[in-house]
């Protein structure tokens, strides 16, 4: 459940609201352990909620942050870009997903 930064080292929970099961352990266990890791991720004083104002722009490293959307006002205008920037070998790329040729064989 640690994904390791290929890049600065550091460990990461992977961790979301998409996690149900932890491999080896039995499904109770597994649920309650998913329970308790987040909410210690989630506990007051580990989340950032900014209030957006007309000209922001945010980023962070997707690959070891949680994030959720929160509802919009249809009404308001917002443009969503997302960027890649940097996407090799040295980041783990190949660890996350399968390449194509890994997938063909």
């Amino acid at each position: 459940m640690v994904w390791k930064n290929p890049v600065n080292g550091r460990g990461a929970i992977y961790l979301a609201s998409h996690a149900y099961a932890v491999e080896g352990m039995e499904p109770v266990a597994g649920k309650t352990l998913i329970e308790q890791l987040m909410a210690a991720a989630t506990a007051p004083g580990t989340s950032y909620m900014h209030q957006w104002r007309k000209g922001d722009v945010v980023m962070w490293d997707n690959r070891a942050t949680m994030h959720r959307g929160r509802p919009w006002p249809a009404h308001e205008a917002r443009l969503m870009v997302r960027t890649t920037i940097s996407a090799t070998e040295a980041d783990g790329v190949t660890t996350m997903r399968s390449s194509p040729s890994q997938a063909a064989e």
